[in-house]
């Protein structure tokens, strides 16, 4: 996915617009801007 793209959902994912975080190429984490892995000390 091209980093623009992520920008504009995830911009539109913080003001509420809908944005369908059930398909498989738009996954939730990036949204929610979360880890997937931990980062060790």
């Amino acid at each position: 996915m091209p980093l623009g793209l992520l920008a504009l959902a995830g911009m539109a994912y913080d003001y509420d617009f809908p944005v369908d975080t059930e398909r498989p190429y738009l996954p939730t984490y990036l949204l929610n801007r979360q880890r997937i892995e931990t980062i060790p000390d």
